[in-house]
């Protein structure tokens, strides 16, 4: 998975991007932040070098769900995206 031809928030400049990784869980009905990589200054299509894993014995059932959601860090404008917990792909 890749961020790539990111949108500028703003004429002027570049985004500065940031990926926060969350987990939903349907039966308590909760968000839980699990990750974040760091900012990417200046960057169209931005190089994390933070990755992002769940270990093995990390309790998750067939309905979780992982939320992926990418940040200006300046701006805070975002775009979200949600995957199966079994389903997500390599970062």
């Amino acid at each position: 998975m890749a961020c790539t031809d990111l949108l500028p928030p703003g004429r002027d400049r570049k985004p500065n991007a940031l990926v926060q990784v969350s987990v939903i869980d349907p039966h308590k009905q909760l968000l839980v932040s699990h990750a974040c990589t760091e900012i990417v200054d200046a960057n169209k299509d931005p190089l994390f070098l933070t990755g992002v894993t769940f270990p093995s014995e990390y309790p998750a059932s067939p309905e979780t769900l992982v939320k992926l959601t990418v940040y200006d860090a300046k701006d805070k404008s975002q775009e979200s995206f949600k995957y199966d917990l079994k389903e997500v792909p390599a970062m």
